[in-house]
């Protein structure tokens, strides 16, 4: 009788760590770890998914396919269109503890990050408790990079909708306004988290960029930040 319990216990284990690695493996792959990094903006098209991880769509098709076979992600159809997004919260903390972790155990992230964004002396690390209180002051002003539609699905508050492509042409007009001569430009983690940002983000001042231009972005540690 005990040696049936034993495999009977050993069934349900095995059993019970055969889904738990479903999510295991539908996470192992960097091109739909990057889909989810998309989706935690909000809800997005096949289309706008395959153009922003630069994937063919049927490829971003496959692999958000995976992603909603281990329940990671919803689908809603409109005409011929369909949309997906995060399941829930959970998922989306549960990305965001993979990178967190990732950046503290494989120093090799580290060196991608340095290898590709030169510039990491001009970020200054700011709490969200100060960022917050600095925009309330009125003394910064706090530019959101992202596109158009991620910005719309949520941001922080305050934050003034300036998407990459149109960074030169506009930070130059910002440099011709009183209000924002006088103040600090920041341009933080454009992965912008459920409107929260972590206590380490970054931010980099683009005071200097003001009247010249930008020549750049990035903040945090993802290469199209």
């Amino acid at each position: 009788m005990k040696h049936m319990d034993k495999q009977k216990k050993r069934a349900f284990k095995n059993q019970l760590y055969e889904q738990f690695a479903r999510i295991g493996k539908a996470l192992s792959n960097a091109h739909r770890l990057e889909l989810l990094e998309v989706l935690a903006q909000g809800e997005h098209s096949v289309e706008e998914l395959a153009r922003e991880t630069g994937m063919p769509i049927a490829n971003a098709s496959q692999h958000l396919q995976v992603l909603r076979a281990a329940q990671l992600v919803d689908v809603r159809r409109e005409g011929v269109y369909i949309y997906y997004r995060l399941a829930d919260e959970q998922v989306f903390s549960l990305w965001q503890t993979m990178r967190q972790v990732g950046e503290a155990r494989i120093a090799e992230i580290d060196r991608i990050v340095d290898t590709y964004l030169h510039d990491r002396n001009q970020l200054q690390p700011i709490s969200a408790t100060e960022l917050l209180q600095r925009l309330v002051e009125d003394s910064i002003v706090l530019l959101d990079v992202r596109p158009v539609e991620e910005y719309a699905a949520g941001h922080l508050p305050d934050a003034l909708s300036m998407p990459v492509a149109e960074l030169e042409v506009r930070l130059s007009e910002l440099g011709s306004n009183k209000g924002f001569r006088t103040g600090e430009l920041w341009d933080c983690q454009s992965r912008v988290e459920k409107e929260h940002m972590h206590e380490d983000d970054r931010c980099r001042n683009l005071e200097n960029m003001v009247g010249r231009g930008a020549t750049g972005h990035g903040a945090g540690h993802s290469p199209d930040a």
